[in-house]
């Protein structure tokens, strides 16, 4: 991670759960964190808790839906930090519903976040690197389990459909940035179960109910710490090594 120290990366969905997972763990190895969320509380209450840190978190408000705002904390990056060199594409919903009983209107937001917006960071992201001449920049989509078979439960159908074509997403970017002769790497890092409250609140399951399930089914789920030290493995190997499709579940996981 001595590489990373003093240099700038930009994650979305920064304002809880693994997100701000990521920012707290970046900041405490050196970097300057545009941390990217849509409400500003959490953010300046993260910035706080990170005062003191080795590196820098500058809150962004910003919606990943929202072409608008994803080009203005990337211009902010680049004028205030001197541009992005690591993106986390973390940000992501889930609106719990089947194929046949969901709403089209549903559908749009999911793919508007997990999947347009999100390559749209990347995007932005990466082209901004080969302006400025970054040849080791790393783009890295936090994807989900669910992005490599069908969901079993149908109310994650479309969630499951979204990740898939993110997963997809992943080599035609690494494919494109290889035709430009560029090192610049991309990962796709899907965790499966993660106890954030994410699958519980998509299916409308309160989380207490959620978690006695898991104990039902001696399930023990990941924590954030896991998603972290899965993303810290995978900005921390050489150049020579692209970590570029990461699947991880937890141990009991019936997958």
């Amino acid at each position: 991670m001595d590489r990373w120290n003093g240099r700038v990366a930009l994650v979305t969905g920064a304002s809880m759960g693994i997100g701000a997972g990521f920012c707290e763990e970046l900041v405490k190895h050196g970097m300057k964190v545009v941390a990217c969320a849509r409400t500003k509380s959490k953010l300046e209450a993260l910035k706080e808790q990170l005062s003191g840190a080795k590196g820098e978190l500058h809150p962004f408000v910003m919606d990943v839906s929202n072409d608008e705002q994803v080009l203005a904390a990337f211009e902010w990056a680049k004028t205030t930090l001197g541009g992005v060199d690591l993106c986390v594409a973390n940000a992501g919903i889930a609106i719990g519903g089947t194929i046949l009983d969901g709403k089209p209107s549903d559908w749009r937001s999911q793919l508007d976040v997990n999947l347009t917006g999100t390559l749209h960071c990347a995007k932005v992201a990466i082209n901004g690197m080969l302006e400025r001449g970054v040849n080791d920049g790393h783009v890295v989509l936090v994807g989900s389990a669910l992005g490599y078979q069908v969901a079993r439960h149908p109310q994650l159908h479309f969630y499951a459909i979204t990740k898939h074509a993110l997963r997809v997403s992943a080599t035609a970017l690494r494919r494109e940035l290889l035709e430009k002769k560029s090192r610049i790497r991309v990962s796709n890092v899907s965790p499966g179960y993660v106890d954030t409250g994410f699958a519980s609140r998509a299916m409308g399951i309160p989380d207490q109910a959620m978690q006695a399930k898991l104990k039902e089914i001696s399930m023990e789920p990941l924590q954030v710490s896991d998603v972290i030290d899965a993303l810290i493995h995978t900005i921390s190997t050489p150049p020579r090594v692209e970590v570029h499709d990461l699947l991880f579940l937890p141990t009991d996981e019936d997958y």
